[in-house]
């Protein structure tokens, strides 16, 4: 039997899902995605899907380029997250379920280098493991990243070359270095960064991306899971690896301090240059019940070259709110999108001006009070709308005019984070 992990595909997340668990206990004692996000750049018994003779779904906007080596590949749990697996569908004309491979704990999540899929391992799992597009059943490898941590709870991998990959770990002080091409495990961690300074404990890396030769990595510093501290980012040489004194700081720290608490995901849009960050402020203020007021989060913009932060979106105040920022992601040059939450399993998709950061009226595509998971952009531009529930799968958007493309893409467990990768010939 296959056993959970006992923390949820992010710390916020599996909070949510205890509080709500907590209130529930408590009412009838009386009476949780690159992020979400496409990033472009996560062994167990068997539990895969069956290959694609069910599942297929018409896009008349193709996300794909239409040949058979094109796929889609999605990180999912079991709604009582007592498993986990990478889900694998075909992209063209119709978009089908092609297997699994094979299932295993459920804090996992999916990333790609662009043209291999790498499964990360959180809390309980602590690996790295490599696969190809085309074999589901074996890997290329499974290596440890436990390091020197016992617990570090590996969160995130971000690709610099075919040799170079930074290891981020959300209860480590350090970043780890590794050969994603190493072909033994004694060879797959090179080094590592120390990044102490912003937490001796664990400043709680969650995210990171590469722009212009430069590593961004996103810092929670939460104490405990209180999220009393403004995050920072980060910001790294690829080439040496030595840190970046950005001058944005006001702690005597290299990185650039964030207005928002509990910040969780990082996007580069390389047309205008921008790193966003997506705050969720205190979204677990009913767990924590610390003071003050809870709207510390929304959609922050940092320039890639001069550093220079502002707010874009503000997610409002305690008396004037439309929800917690759950998720946000940027759809092109004129509309990003933000599931706002105001309860567990209880969000709505809302969309934004880029030019203003003002938030459109109304929820997009009708979806509004449901259970939202992530968000990330398809090879053709479209929206992809994680969806839970006892029905999940995907529900993709034109960002153009918000409308709904096409059928509902199904998975067999609840998507949090999904990748596009073209095979090949």
């Amino acid at each position: 039997m296959l056993l959970s992990s006992s923390r949820s595909h992010s710390p916020t997340r599996w909070l949510s899902v205890f509080v709500i668990s907590a209130v529930l206990l408590s009412g009838c004692s009386s009476s949780d995605d690159s992020v979400g996000e496409s990033d472009g750049t996560d062994s167990g018994s068997d539990g895969g899907m069956d290959g694609g003779t069910d599942g297929g779904s018409t896009d008349g906007s193709t996300d794909g380029t239409g040949g058979s080596s094109s796929f889609a590949f999605v990180s999912a749990a079991t709604p009582t997250f007592d498993a986990g697996q990478i889900e694998r569908f075909t992209l063209g004309e119709t978009i089908a379920a092609a297997g699994a491979y094979p299932a295993t704990l459920s804090d996992i999540t999916v990333r790609t280098n662009g043209s291999d899929v790498f499964q990360v391992g959180r809390l309980d799992l602590e690996s790295i493991t490599r696969y190809t597009t085309e074999e589901l059943t074996t890997p290329v490898y499974q290596y440890s990243v436990l390091n020197e941590e016992t617990a570090p709870n590996t969160y995130d991998i971000v690709f610099a070359s075919a040799t170079k990959a930074y290891v981020l770990q959300y209860e480590s002080s350090n970043i780890l270095i590794v050969n994603p091409s190493a072909s033994s495990e004694a060879e797959f961690i090179t080094g590592s960064i120390d990044i102490s300074a912003y937490d001796e404990d664990a400043p709680n890396a969650t995210s990171g991306v590469i722009a212009n030769g430069k590593l961004f990595v996103l810092l929670q510093r939460l104490t405990g899971f209180n999220p009393v501290n403004p995050g920072y980012v980060a910001v790294f040489d690829v080439e040496t690896d030595a840190e970046i004194s950005t001058g944005m700081n006001s702690e005597g720290l290299n990185g650039i301090a964030l207005t928002s608490l509990n910040p969780d995901t990082l996007q580069y849009v390389a047309s205008s240059n921008d790193i966003l960050v997506n705050g969720r402020g205190n979204i677990n203020v009913v767990f924590n019940e610390l003071p003050g007021d809870p709207y510390m989060g929304g959609v922050e913009i940092i320039d890639a070259d001069s550093y220079v932060r502002d707010l874009l979106v503000d997610d409002g105040t305690e008396t004037d709110n439309d929800g917690f920022f759950f998720a946000s992601i940027q759809a092109g040059d004129t509309r990003g999108y933000v599931i706002t939450s105001v309860g567990y399993q209880d969000n709505t998709l809302r969309s934004y001006n880029v030019a203003t950061g003002l938030l459109e009226d109304g929820a997009v595509a009708g979806l509004e009070s449901m259970d939202l998971t992530g968000l990330a952009i398809g090879p053709s531009g479209n929206l992809w709308v994680g969806i839970g529930g006892i029905e999940p799968g995907y529900l993709r958007i034109n960002p153009e005019d918000n409308s709904l493309v096409g059928e509902k893409v199904d998975t067999e467990f609840v998507p949090n984070h999904i990748v596009f990768v073209d095979g090949g010939s």
